[in-house]
């Protein structure tokens, strides 16, 4: 006997509705499916997207790029690693894309430097994106930190040692006779007729005996000089 059941000829097509549900579903898949990314790149929501100024990715599959810490920054995209500051340059920031370079009147004497250092008492800087401080030379000193310039010891003083912070006054009968002078030299002695005392003196052709020290003006025969004693 035979069924009275008969198989359809035709297979039901699914509806439209259907079919679009379905496609979004995989659509949506494949949009959170993790995507394998190299080092220099990072997985943002299944697409690999190269790392900013100031990042960098070390490894691959990774979800995030990670700033350039203190002392390092990256000026490049798609960075695997950061870049140590040079000496004579710092970076003081997170994320930074350059290096800065050191002042005048500071110094950076390492790489990975995040600031710059004053140069010391003594000692000057005089440009910039320098490793070291410069101490002063015999005849100039410094007092102050982050100076760009030594300053001569002057008129009336000297200086007889590098890297000075102050300088010396000269001392009762003796002199110098420039600006920069690195020690002190005893005045001449003369004694006068009768019981008159020894003095001290000098012939200056500057304008003035105070150039000298501690030192008096008296009339000169000399019109060229001036006649300098200390009594």
């Amino acid at each position: 006997k035979k069924s009275s059941h008969r198989k359809s000829k035709f297979v039901k097509k699914p509806s439209l509705l259907w079919l679009q549900m379905l496609a979004s579903l995989l659509g949506g898949w494949q949009l959170n499916a993790k995507a394998s990314c190299s080092a220099g790149f990072y997985d943002n929501s299944g697409v690999c997207v190269n790392a900013n100024y100031g990042y960098f990715v070390p490894i691959t599959t990774a979800t995030s790029q990670t700033p350039a810490n203190f002392g390092s920054y990256v000026s490049i995209t798609a960075a695997t690693a950061s870049v140590l500051a040079m000496p004579g340059y710092f970076v003081a920031t997170t994320a930074a894309s350059t290096q800065t370079e050191a002042s005048a009147g500071y110094f950076v004497d390492m790489a990975g430097a995040s600031t710059q250092t004053a140069a010391p008492l003594g000692y000057f800087v005089s440009t910039t994106g320098q490793t070291t401080a410069t101490p002063a030379q015999p005849g100039y000193f410094v007092a102050t930190t982050g100076a760009i310039s030594e300053t001569a010891a002057g008129f009336g003083y000297f200086v007889t040692n590098s890297a000075a912070t102050y300088r010396t006054a000269v001392t009762s009968g003796y002199y110098v006779t420039t600006s920069n002078a690195t020690s002190q030299t005893a005045a001449l002695k003369r004694k006068r007729a009768g019981n008159t005392p020894m003095t001290s003196s000098i012939f200056s052709r500057l304008s003035t005996c105070s150039s000298y020290g501690s030192l008096t003006r008296v009339p000169s025969r000399s019109r060229n000089n001036i006649f300098c004693r200390f009594m």
